[in-house]
């Protein structure tokens, strides 16, 4: 999964609920992290990982790959539906996931 594809999960409603349930993930972790493998990049891959396996880190090896970190799955999942919610789904996923991504490397 591509950060374009998760906004277009979100936008069909699903909730970070399901995309625990989808992923596997420990939903009584504290906090779920988007990652991005090797780079941030709008062709890099997804991963979802919990906080506790993490340390917090921004950029980590997990599984002999390298990650960078987005945001929070909550964090991101707030900043996708924003942008659904304010601009009446005027933008296409990559555009949404691009402004994402570009915030991150630029304000974050």
């Amino acid at each position: 999964m591509k950060l374009a594809d998760l906004v277009a999960y979100f936008r069909t409603g699903s909730t970070i609920s399901d995309l625990i349930q989808r992923e596997s993930l420990d939903a009584h972790s504290d906090q779920i992290v988007v990652y991005l493998k090797d780079s941030l990049d709008i062709n890099s891959e997804l991963v979802f990982i919990e906080i506790e396996k993490t340390n917090d880190d921004i950029e980590l090896v997990y599984n002999e790959k390298r990650y960078v970190g987005l945001f929070s799955l909550g964090q991101t999942h707030d900043i996708i539906l924003d942008y659904l919610h304010s601009t009446k789904n005027s933008y296409s996923n990559i555009e949404i996931a691009e402004n994402i991504l570009n915030y991150r490397i630029n304000d974050a």
